[in-house]
């Protein structure tokens, strides 16, 4: 992969998620103008990563960058009720990891967390009490191949 396209990538992911929590800022100000007049207010942005954010060069860049944005919105936004977090999954057993040049194995995968797991997660992170905000959420399997050492994983 070039150089030129990492930076795309980048790009994409940073901005892409700066857009999208533009679009949503808008209907948390709408939001925000309900509780001034007497409603139950609040707002949620739940902004995806991922563990392997943690480590590497241009992949790790594109998601930890996004959590200066989740930081910038609690700072902001959190004294009129708006919560954001960010969620770092670990590996994930989904159809994706088959197109992996060495795809892990179907034990491995079991030993993986399921997509359930980091909705749950999610249901969580949503559904906590509004005095309460999860500014981030790691969350991975017991039996985590990135700390292991998995053959696949290592860089090149």
């Amino acid at each position: 992969m070039t150089t030129h396209v990492k930076v795309l990538g980048w790009l994409f992911i940073v901005f892409g998620a700066f857009y999208i929590l533009l679009a949503f800022a808008s209907s948390m100000i709408l939001g925000l103008l309900a509780t001034i007049v007497g409603s139950q207010g609040g707002d949620d942005a739940v902004v995806g990563a991922s563990i392997l954010g943690f480590t590497g060069a241009a992949y790790g860049a594109t998601k930890t960058g996004l959590a200066p944005l989740v930081e910038s919105i609690n700072d902001q936004e959190g004294r009129h009720g708006i919560r954001a977090t960010l969620v770092c999954p670990g590996e994930v057993a989904t159809p994706i990891l088959r197109t992996r040049p060495v795809p892990p194995s179907e034990e491995e995968m079991a030993r993986m967390l399921r997509p359930d797991d980091v909705a749950d997660a999610i249901a969580y992170v949503v559904q906590a009490p509004a005095h309460v905000c999860l500014n981030e959420v790691v969350i991975s399997p017991t039996w985590n191949r990135i700390y292991i050492g998995a053959d696949d994983l290592k860089p090149r």
